[in-house]
């Protein structure tokens, strides 16, 4: 008896990423905004001072600040799907996705993290446990077994991912920041105008 065909072939798989990432990032980016205004105080009282700021650093975005960033990121992990999903097994496409794959297989642990200090929910917490961590594993199990990854692989795409990411991350930030504070002054002109 012949194995069961896989309902998708190990490109989809590849190609399924972005689209794990993106209802990833839109539960946080939803959510973000108003759970730092109904948690902030919390935050304070329960943590020590540093893990508190880094929260806050963290969580303190306005959606729209937020959205920018993430798009930063979505662009990063966009390439290395393309690259890696073009040219399947060959040549630095495969160490790009692993590295882009093990920094979101990994984040999805700091989300489960955080939710478990603060014993409750946290952005992004109900989409690391049923779709980050799932699609993380099942997009590694296929890709060794198909032969298109090999552990090694995984093992150094982790420092390259986090190479990558971080610029990008600092980078999304700054413009979602930039972008915020235009919106804000604009409509602060406008308001002055229609007011003054």
């Amino acid at each position: 008896m012949e194995p069961a065909t896989p309902l998708f072939t190990a490109q989809a798989v590849i190609w399924l990423f972005p689209i794990a990432f993106m209802f990833h990032d839109l539960e946080e980016i939803i959510t973000v905004e108003a759970w730092f205004r109904r948690n902030r105080a919390d935050l304070g009282r329960m943590l020590p001072a540093r893990i508190a700021a880094s929260l806050e650093r963290n969580f303190s975005h306005s959606t729209a600040e937020f959205a920018v960033a993430v798009c930063f990121m979505l662009a990063g992990i966009a390439f290395s799907t393309i690259w890696a999903g073009l040219e399947p097994g060959r040549g630095g496409g495969m160490l790009l996705y692993a590295g882009a794959l093990d920094v979101f297989f990994v984040h999805g642990f700091f989300h489960l993290g955080q939710a478990a200090i603060l014993r409750r929910y946290t952005p992004g917490s109900v989409t690391s446990v049923l779709l980050v961590l799932p699609y993380s594993l099942w997009a590694f199990s296929r890709l060794l077994s198909e032969g298109l990854l090999e552990w090694k692989t995984i093992g150094l795409g982790l420092p390259v991912g986090i190479l990558i990411v971080v610029p990008l991350l600092l980078a999304g930030h700054w413009a979602g920041k930039a972008v915020f504070r235009r919106t804000q002054g604009s409509s602060l002109s406008t308001n002055s105008r229609i007011w003054g």
